[in-house]
């Protein structure tokens, strides 16, 4: 996966908003590939984990 960092002293997204990392820390970033549709908070890759359809949610959890 190619992340594209920015700077760590700007937080403010300039693309997708997926955050690589954990937020509690410094050691972290936005993912900001070009977003999927212009205005859209995330990339095309991100899109589809953000946005599931009631039957995906309905499976158990087969990780469990």
């Amino acid at each position: 996966m190619n992340i594209h960092k920015l700077p760590l002293k700007t937080k403010e997204p300039r693309g997708c908003r997926w955050i690589d990392g954990d937020p509690r820390t410094e050691n972290w970033h936005y993912c900001n590939k070009r977003t999927s549709k212009p205005g859209g908070s995330w990339c095309a890759e991100h899109l589809v984990r953000v946005y599931r359809n009631e039957e995906e949610l309905a499976r158990p959890n087969r990780a469990a």
